[in-house]
């Protein structure tokens, strides 16, 4: 994902309170921190810069002191929150970056494992306005101190591998009043902006999902993304295999129930069809029995060795789309009776028929 994207991203992201926590991954130079500073600056958020590498755990998780608990009538322990926990409940509108993330050592890691997943620290939670993203090199001989992270950690987030954009750096030069002679080379020489390794080809981390992850998916559903900003971050949270399987899924979802599959009335088509419904996609559904009516009327004989499952998706639709599916094949010899003697359909028809009735008296009356 270029940096371009990973400001959309971002900015919806904050925009839709979304709780997951990105973590962009790209080597030195690539502009993740201006990225997201550029973010904050477009939504009037403030940006708390915390590099983890030059932290120790105390810093993440707030200095100890013990107190005298009169309700439990012992001396216990809590913990004073840091400054720039306390800055962020006090003040919000901060986007939390937690950066040199995977240099830190691992008792700082672990120490935000709770600030990552659950936006709550020592039980505390974060307000609504306060976003937390976190950034790190690639784990590989360039970087010094890296701490390859837990499986419990990298399952926490949701990794973006960030990669360069020649489109944005030019942006965002001529927007800085960048030397024009450099701006000049760069457009007419693109690969002399970053150097090419091929290091940089593989993804970061080896992601292994689970139902955790999986659940998190849910929140990156209601971002409504473009589709191959959606797959980078499904990618980022189940991997890419499960990621690709996915998306088929999600885009079966967004297409119409075919005449075939209406014929065949598998139960996942029943199952399609109810959702459809729950969910009021009416659109699909209507385009389904346009396309049925008309497959049904130029090859009646095909259609009628089928009527059975016809019967069963009659049945699994609303009454008003059972209707005109029943109208619309009224002329292809005995389906009106074989309808009528489903009392599921009956019970349908005769549903619609007291609405109509209902509706032509109140007509009448006004």
């Amino acid at each position: 994902m270029n940096i371009t994207d990973v400001k959309v991203l971002i900015k919806t992201m904050i925009q839709k309170k979304c709780p997951v926590t990105p973590m962009l991954w790209g080597r030195h130079g690539l502009g993740k921190s201006s990225a997201i500073r550029q973010v904050g600056d477009e939504l009037g958020y403030r940006l708390l810069d915390i590099r983890l590498a030059q932290k120790e755990a105390i810093d993440i998780t707030g200095m100890l002191f013990t107190f005298e608990d009169k309700k439990l009538g012992m001396s216990v322990t809590s913990a004073h929150p840091p400054q720039w926990f306390a800055d962020a409940l006090k003040n919000g509108k901060v986007i939390l970056f937690l950066d040199e993330f995977n240099m830190a050592r691992r008792e700082v890691t672990n120490a935000t494992f709770e600030l990552v997943l659950d936006r709550k620290l020592n039980n505390v939670p974060l307000p609504d306005d306060v976003f937390i993203v976190c950034a790190g090199n690639p784990e590989d001989e360039r970087y010094d101190g890296v701490t390859p992270m837990s499986e419990s950690l990298i399952d926490r987030l949701m990794h973006i591998k960030v990669t360069p954009d020649v489109d944005g750096w030019l942006k965002w030069a001529e927007k800085e009043e960048i030397n024009p002679s450099l701006v000049s080379f760069i457009r007419a020489t693109p690969e002399a902006l970053y150097h090419n390794n091929k290091l940089d080809e593989k993804f970061p981390v080896t992601i292994k999902h689970s139902e955790r992850s999986i659940a998190r998916c849910s929140e990156v559903l209601k971002l409504q993304l473009d589709t191959e900003l959606q797959y980078e971050c499904f990618c980022g949270i189940l991997g890419a295999e499960v990621a690709t399987l996915f998306v088929k899924t999600i885009e079966k979802e967004n297409m119409p129930v075919t005449v075939k599959e209406v014929y065949a009335m598998k139960p996942e088509t029943k199952e399609r069809l109810k959702r459809y419904r729950e969910n009021m996609r009416q659109d699909l559904i209507s385009i389904t029995v346009a396309n049925f009516i008309d497959h049904a009327n130029k090859n009646p004989v095909e259609a009628t060795k089928h009527l059975d499952n016809v019967v069963e998706f009659i049945n699994t639709l609303a009454e008003e789309s059972a209707t005109v599916v029943i109208s619309g094949t009224r002329t292809i010899p005995e389906w009106a009776s074989r309808f009528l003697k489903d009392k599921n359909i009956k019970a349908k028809l005769d549903t619609i028929h007291e609405v109509v009735k209902d509706v032509k008296a109140t007509k009448k009356n006004s």
